[in-house]
């Protein structure tokens, strides 16, 4: 299944919360991760040449010679070392400036490892939550609240998948979620095909 690239940011489903787990409630366990997989603070991006200028004649380049742009986060890369973004971005850029503003908005958002819950399980038998457990989908919102040895945490989750394990002796029905953090809070600057609205600054999560 196919889902419109903002679904994340602007589904009713993923933007309000369909289900909460609580200690009292079934949760029954939390994976953590942390890792530089996600960590990026070195940025390059060259955009895409705009191909409706004309080409000088005798010549084989066209007109429009974007110049890479690069951000950098010092900080980051004394504590990690220098993490490239693994991925190309910015191609649809209008100008240097909009893929330099891109690459300013990146180089900080992911300088630093994070801790993220990567899964959530919670045991179904003895809690009645049914109906919100068998009607999680992928990208649905969840909310985790956990309180022992004096740690608190209290947190918002997209559904990255749904895992069940059934057992009959001794009897369970136990549910996973693969989970990952929501999308950045604000709107994200959609384009437009034959609209007035371009490629901004705020349009990348990965």
């Amino acid at each position: 299944m196919f889902y419109d690239r903002y679904k994340a940011s602007t589904a009713t489903r993923s933007a309000t919360v369909q289900a909460t787990f609580t200690d009292t409630g079934g949760l029954s366990g939390l994976e953590l991760s942390k890792g530089t997989d996600r960590l990026v603070n070195d940025v390059h991006i060259t955009r895409d040449p705009i191909p409706s200028l004309p080409t000088p004649a005798g010549e084989g380049d066209a007109a429009d010679q974007p110049v890479e742009q690069v951000a950098t986060n010092l900080a980051s890369q004394s504590k990690y070392g220098t993490r490239s973004l693994p991925v190309q971005v910015g191609q649809l850029a209008r100008n240097d400036a909009e893929a330099l503003a891109m690459a300013q908005w990146l180089a900080p958002r992911y300088a630093n490892a994070t801790v993220r819950i990567s899964q959530v399980t919670v045991t179904g038998l003895g809690f009645d939550q049914w109906t919100e457990l068998l009607g999680l989908m992928i990208l649905d919102r969840i909310r985790v609240q956990r309180t022992y040895a004096g740690f608190a945490l209290d947190v918002q989750l997209l559904v990255r998948g749904v895992g069940m394990d059934i057992q009959l002796d001794p009897p369970s029905w136990d549910f996973a979620f693969p989970t990952d953090l929501p999308p950045p809070g604000e709107l994200a600057t959609k384009l437009v095909l034959g609209g007035t609205v371009g490629l901004g600054a705020a349009t990348l999560s990965f």
